[in-house]
């Protein structure tokens, strides 16, 4: 159940042998400091999604401080230099979650998302939702990646989860 009394069979009717969920899931916390390089945290392999498909990640992230600088947090398409789907910045915060939708647009090499720029996960922003054109007929990694003003600073990934919905 997604909590608002929809299961996810429900978002998509069909045949039940396209729908597989769990790409990945992880726990263990992985510790970013000492570079302002925007460095790679996890890569995540995820199998075909279809044309009509969908991809959602979900990550959990904490600040090793409260301060002004940013510490700002991101879910790629493919590797360090993919399009950016979501974003997350901890500038004086500690902790935040970021949920990002992804949706092939009936071509397995067409997508789209709520803006990737902005920490909104729900609601409104003024930024321009994000595109991509990844072909995702075959597998293809999602990469979660950190990058700090301040090389004396440090962010967590605490926790995340990559699910999809295999939709042709």
């Amino acid at each position: 159940m997604l909590g608002i009394g929809l299961s996810l069979a429900s978002l998509y009717r069909g045949d039940m042998a396209n729908m597989i969920l769990a790409a990945s899931s992880g726990v263990a916390a992985a510790a970013h400091t000492g570079t302002t390089a925007e460095t790679v945290i996890d890569t995540i392999a995820v199998p075909a999604i279809g044309a009509n498909g969908l991809l959602f990640v979900h990550t959990v992230w904490t600040a090793g401080a409260n301060n002004a600088n940013a510490k700002n947090c991101r879910v790629r398409l493919t590797d360090l230099s993919g399009a950016i789907i979501g974003t997350l910045s901890l500038a004086s915060t500690l902790y935040g979650n970021r949920d990002v939708t992804m949706w092939n647009r009936n071509s397995e090499s067409s997508q789209f998302s709520f803006s990737g720029g902005t920490s909104t996960s729900f609601g409104t922003t003024t930024l321009a939702h994000t595109t991509a054109s990844v072909d995702t007929s075959a597998g293809f990694n999602i990469v979660l990646t950190a990058a700090l003003a301040s090389a004396a600073d440090s962010v967590t990934r605490e926790a995340y989860f990559v699910g999809y919905i295999r939709k042709p």
